[in-house]
């Protein structure tokens, strides 16, 4: 039997470990081996006795798909196979690609969206504390709803894909909702209404 690594695993290491269990209480061991592709097998050396826990290293491999086979066989002819399909090695950190924000923005929440690998989890962490997680859909997109403050938002968008490989993001939302303020002269008079001789006035101020 195979312990390790489970049918449909995800690695994200090119180098990995299998290992089981293997007992032969009958006439005696023959052959003992694994395989990556069920043709060529890899002697495996068991414990005492013939019957121990075992373990095997594999690899180097590239990033795909594999089928880890393990044969045993007794003096008599007979034949056990134990298979651990679909193992995925993947290496590659996930893609993160973050919508565009615009420099100023107003209201009290904003839908930060982007897209990464299929079914990936995504964290969405805010700078001054609090979490959001949603998964990635199958065309690798996915939004979220973030509070806002006055002032400068700083979230950090995290996402590891199925394999454990992780990769960064920031998004930067600047918040303003209070309008700027403006003060008017007439020839250097704050007066709403002015009288003048003059058939021109100067207007002067200030503003934000």
């Amino acid at each position: 039997s195979v312990s390790s690594p489970l049918p449909g695993a995800y690695m994200n290491r090119s180098t990995f470990t299998v290992a089981g269990n293997m007992t032969e209480a009958g006439s005696g061991l023959a052959t003992f081996g694994y395989s990556l592709d069920n043709v060529s097998f890899v002697p495996l050396t068991p414990g005492a006795n013939g019957s121990a826990a075992w373990t095997a290293p594999v690899g180097p491999l590239a990033d795909g798909v594999y089928r880890v086979t393990v044969r045993a066989s007794d003096r008599t002819g007979n034949f056990r196979y134990a298979t651990v399909f679909p193992l995925r090695i993947d290496t590659v950190a996930p893609t993160l690609a973050l919508g565009s924000v615009p420099l100023w923005a107003t209201g009290t929440s904003w839908v930060i969206n982007g897209s990464s690998d299929p079914f990936a989890p995504v964290t969405v962490r805010r700078a001054l504390g609090g979490d959001q997680t949603v998964t990635t859909g199958a065309d690798g997109q996915f939004s979220i709803t973030v509070p806002l403050d006055e002032g400068q938002n700083i979230y950090l968008v995290h996402v590891v894909d199925l394999a454990g490989n992780a990769v960064d993001g920031q998004t930067v939302i600047r918040v303003d909702t209070v309008a700027p303020t403006v003060t008017a002269l007439l020839d250097g008079r704050p007066e709403a209404a002015l009288w003048t001789a003059n058939g021109t006035v100067r207007v002067e101020g200030t503003c934000e």
